[in-house]
Formats: structure tokens, sequence, C-alpha cells
């Protein structure tokens, strides 16, 4: 019964994305900086208070090493009742960039969500992991902390081995003499099928390189409970 909760509840806030405008809502907006292991993170949150049956919405961007501002549109999620968070990492953005390379592993990115967590007294909520965001909104889950009610990943591989493995098997595809062309000693049929062209009807579509992909599964478990 937790877990048909928890997917509804991630449905809705799909759902509510998908039924606003194009056009930016004029909600309250709050900005400012969290400490964290001794600098600071720059935050974002859109939208007044929350309606009842309803939990904000925490953010991770991609990268490691990009920013918030690329997922900026989905602030119009606020306009629903459930305001949105956005934080830069540290070391990206607008919050402070040590210059420390031991710092960058995955516990201190970890650790970083629950400290903003923390300081802006989100204690139920949703998370919106998109591409690194989504590995890390992984990450965190696995430690089974309380209050997430949902966990939401667009774009992101569950095993960074099984990425590599099926992008060197895509890359095999293409000849790197004739970009854009097919190999020589490829059919054109078969050029297609590997570039994932539709063939045989507009509603089959061929896998990459024609075999299919094992299923992507986590490469570690917590034992955090």
């Amino acid at each position: 019964m937790a877990e048909k909760t928890k997917q509804q509840n991630a449905n809705q806030v799909w759902e509510d994305l998908r039924s606003m405008p194009a056009s930016k809502n004029n909600l309250p907006v709050r900005e400012g900086r969290l400490p964290f292991r001794g600098f600071t993170d720059w935050f974002k949150s859109v939208g007044g208070p929350v309606e009842a049956g309803k939990f904000p919405v925490l953010v991770l961007h991609g990268g490691p090493g990009a920013a918030h501002d690329y997922l900026e549109p989905i602030e119009a999620l606020a306009a629903t009742g459930r305001p949105v968070i956005f934080y830069d990492q540290l070391g990206c953005g607008q919050s402070d960039r040590p210059h420390d390379p031991s710092l960058w592993d995955v516990p201190l990115f970890v650790e970083e969500v629950g400290a903003v967590r923390q300081a802006l007294g989100l204690d139920r909520l949703h998370i919106l992991g998109q591409s690194w965001g989504g590995m890390l909104g992984m990450e965190y889950a696995l430690t089974q902390p309380e209050g997430l009610v949902s966990l939401i990943i667009a774009n992101s591989p569950a095993s960074m081995t099984q990425w590599v493995s099926e992008a060197n098997r895509l890359r095999a595809c293409f000849s790197t003499r004739r970009r854009g062309r097919p190999p020589r000693r490829t059919t054109r049929r078969r050029w297609r099928s590997s570039m994932g062209v539709m063939s045989a009807g507009p509603t089959r579509c061929r896998s990459v390189c024609s075999a299919p992909s094992p299923r992507l599964m986590p490469t570690r478990r917590s034992t955090t409970r």
C-alpha cells in the first residue's frame, strides 16, 4: 500500500507539471544561502505555503558540475500548491567553489541533500533528479531517509558501468572515418537499425545495434536502515 501511494504521489507531480501553462506565473520567490561543511550553498524556493495533501519538490540538477538554471521551467509546478526548491550543489553555479579535489565524492553530495532538507525544514517532500541528479537521488534514497514521499528520476542511468558498456556498444556501430554516413562494410538497413531509426511501420523501432539491453540495476546497495 505504501509503495502504491508513493507511485500515485509521483504521478500527481507529473500530472500537475503537464497541466501548467508555458508562461511563467507570478509566484513568490525566496533566495538565500545555506551552510554546508564550512561553505555555503545557494538555494531558491518558488511558491507559497504548501496546500493540504501536497508536498514540496526538491530538484537535483545534473553534472556533476552543472547548475540548476536549465531546470527552472519546473518552477511552474509551484502554481499547483507545492513549492519547488532548487539549489546549486557545492562547487557549482552560485554556491561556493572550494579548490579541494578530495571533497568530490558521492557521499559528500548525498550528505548535502540531507543538509539542504534540514536547513529548509523539508520534513516530507518529493525529490526530482535529472541526469546526475537522478543518480544522486537514487544514492540518497538508498539511505532510506524518513519523509521521502517519492523519487522522480529523469534521464539517469541506474548503473554507470552498464551505461558505459552500452555507450561503447553504440559507438562501435559507427564508422570513425565516415561519420554521418553508413559504414562501407555495413548495409544501409543495418546502419539504420543501429541508429534506432523506425522501421517496419511507425510503431516499431529497432533497439540500438539490434540487440536487447540487459536490465539496469544499481551497482551497490546501502546497508543503512
